[in-house]
């Protein structure tokens, strides 16, 4: 938990915080920012502005969870204080489309980086949380938010595959420990909220590659300590790992992986945070997913592995053991949604070549 905190302090999030919304005080700090902000007439000095006043409630969210992390209320409080900052970015965002981009380089930079940031800390946040199901939906709705913020400036701004390079660049100058997995894991839930599509595609291409350079560290021997540190969510933990498993040959490094996923599942199961709810969701969202894919395919070796997996799935989940069942709903998932993820391409490209 505290690597996680810490984590995405060293990311960016800035660390000055001042009164928190916590204290009845709070409203002169507030009243100080509209001020200030009313004095900025240039659009693209507003946007970093606000940008900055979004990281500033970014950090007064995240020091809240970490002296106060018992109530829920101020925590819920930060949280919906800092997403109304969010909403506001969203037609700022959108504002730079037709810009010339040098003009705006350093901006759209700086709105990626913290992008990236603000949603590794809602998605640990969200899992520290994962036992106040209020509290959690919260924080997932913010990192959905953050996410949006930061796929418009593909859709709208730049080219999808400037914006892989622009990310990619910004993950690479990131000096945390697992960068490249934790960043896999917000690319991981942004590809689930993009259409399918060349942008999509280049979002889950830089996950794959990323994956692979954390393949890299696991062969050479990463520190499974602090590994096991991270707050994540365990399905997408499960899911990554299984599918760089799949992306390598090397049977000493697919073993590595096999130890390095189980020790990942114990710890979950340790910590009580698969239960009887966490494997129904599991087990709903694997059924989803493969209905998915037999509306389109009925028969191959990926149907009929998504469809074994989901089995044993549910004969663990008639047998109470949970942890198995989740462990095998979250194998299905990840094979249902890849083989979801290769009709897609298909489909995309023989469209292209109808409409040549």
């Amino acid at each position: 938990m505290v690597f996680s905190l810490t984590f995405a302090f060293a990311a960016g999030v800035s660390q000055s915080t001042g009164l928190l919304p916590s204290n009845p005080f709070y409203f002169v700090k507030e009243w100080t920012r509209s001020v200030k902000r009313a004095w900025i007439f240039d659009t693209i000095k507003k946007i970093e502005y606000d940008l900055g006043i979004v990281d500033e409630k970014a950090a007064e969210l995240q020091k809240i969870a970490r002296i106060a992390p018992e109530k829920a209320d101020l925590i819920t409080n930060a949280v919906e204080n800092y997403q109304l900052n969010l909403e506001q970015l969203i037609p700022q965002v959108e504002s730079l489309k037709g810009l010339n981009i040098s003009d705006i380089n350093k901006l759209l930079d700086n709105l990626v980086e913290k992008s990236l940031v603000h949603a590794e800390l809602l998605s640990s946040l969200s899992s520290q949380f994962n036992q106040d199901a209020d509290l959690s939906v919260k924080l997932k709705d913010a990192e959905k938010r953050v996410l949006y913020i930061m796929s418009i400036i593909p859709q709208k701004v730049e080219r999808p595959e400037d914006f892989r390079i622009r990310l990619q660049q910004i993950i690479n100058d990131q000096s945390q420990d697992f960068k490249e997995f934790k960043a896999a894991e917000i690319l991981d839930y942004l590809e689930l909220l993009l259409p399918s599509g060349q942008l999509r595609n280049e979002i889950n291409k830089l996950k794959k590659d990323l994956l692979l350079k954390f393949g890299v560290q696991v062969q050479n021997g990463l520190d499974q300590e602090v590994f096991s540190q991270l707050v994540m969510d365990p399905m997408i933990q499960l899911k990554l790992l299984d599918e760089i498993r799949k992306s390598v040959s090397d049977q000493d490094l697919k073993n590595k992986l096999n130890l390095l996923r189980q020790r990942a599942l114990d710890q979950v199961s340790q910590s009580g945070k698969i239960g009887n709810l966490e494997a129904q969701v599991a087990l709903e969202q694997a059924t989803q997913s493969l209905s998915l894919l037999q509306s389109k395919v009925r028969s191959g070796q990926a149907f009929d592995q998504a469809k074994f997996y989901l089995t044993q799935a549910q004969n663990f989940y008639g047998q109470t053991n949970y942890v198995s069942a989740f462990s095998q709903a979250v194998s299905s998932i990840g094979v249902s949604d890849e083989a979801l993820r290769q009709l897609a391409n298909k489909e995309l490209a023989l469209s292209d070549q109808k409409n040549r």
